[in-house]
């Protein structure tokens, strides 16, 4: 249901001037909307109160909050309602939302809300290093053009938040007047260019490297983590095997007939395995 929402959406997206077209996605978007509504209600129903408080509580709350702006857009539809002004942009943001359901359901590939939950924090750091880099740079830049002559030259880096926009569109964009004219005018000014365009290049070209290196290095240690626990788990589970083992040798050679054994079966249990694997195998497992 996810996927064909996801793909009525699309078709909607690329036919959007076809308003014959339009009208009747809509009405499969009233068709989607009452699936939606059935599912909600039903997860409601069974979760009770752990529906708003469990581990899928952000996807929950999220899908009630869409589904039900869904439902209002819906009835507009059905009663031919034209929303107009902000209500209609609303209800048309809502309805786009509903592709977000897409990563929900992709969760059955692998950890894909951890992937982009690490791929997010990576992104974060690189933008908070290039932010740095170019506030500094801003900040110099300011203090030295501030006061020029050239007015072209005060409106791009006489004040600090426009000496950032200048210089972050120089870096994502290219944009080579600013800094050629502040050049021509001091030609000392080169050297700061050249440093901050190395710089803030180091910075933005080790932005896909770093994220996929960072998401490399977490997806190993989670693996390694796992692989201890699962050797601990079958380090329990042998060590288990083994107290079962001797639990019923000594519950075979005891004269009791209770359902419990004393210390000293189990001594005497203890040493009949030792002896049995001597025996058998030559020498005892200093493990068991």
């Amino acid at each position: 249901v996810i996927f064909c929402n996801t793909l009525t959406i699309a078709v909607q997206a690329a036919m959007i001037k076809e308003e014959w077209l339009t009208r009747r996605l809509e009405y499969l978007d009233v068709i989607f909307t009452v699936m939606y509504t059935m599912e909600v209600a039903v997860r409601l129903h069974d979760a009770g109160r752990s529906f708003f408080w469990s581990a899928d509580a952000p996807w929950n709350i999220f899908d009630a909050l869409v589904t039900s702006v869904s439902v209002a857009d819906s009835l507009t539809v059905v009663m031919q309602v034209k929303s107009v002004g902000h209500g209609e942009t609303v209800c048309r943001l809502f309805r786009i939302l509903r592709l977000l359901r897409m990563f929900k359901a992709l969760r059955f590939l692998g950890n894909v809300e951890y992937a982009f939950g690490m791929a997010f924090r990576a992104t974060l750091k690189l933008c908070l290093l290039v932010f740095g880099v170019i506030f500094v740079a801003s900040v110099i830049v300011t203090h030295l053009m501030y006061d020029y002559e050239d007015e072209y030259l005060v409106e791009c880096f006489g004040s600090l938040g426009a000496s950032m926009w200048t210089l972050l569109k120089i870096t994502t964009i290219g944009e080579e007047g600013p800094m050629n004219r502040a050049v021509a005018a001091l030609p000392q000014m080169v050297i700061f260019f050249v440093t901050y365009i190395v710089l803030a290049s180091i910075a933005l070209l080790s932005f896909v490297p770093a994220i996929f290196i960072s998401l490399n290095i977490e997806a190993r240690n989670k693996e390694l983590k796992q692989q201890d626990v699962e050797r601990e788990q079958h380090d329990k589970n042998r060590r288990l095997r083994l107290v079962e083992r001797i639990y019923d040798r000594a519950r075979s050679d005891s004269m009791s007939k209770e359902l419990g054994v004393s210390l000293q079966e189990i001594k005497l249990a203890l040493v009949a395995r030792f002896q049995a694997e001597v025996e058998e195998r030559g020498h005892f497992d200093e493990y068991e």
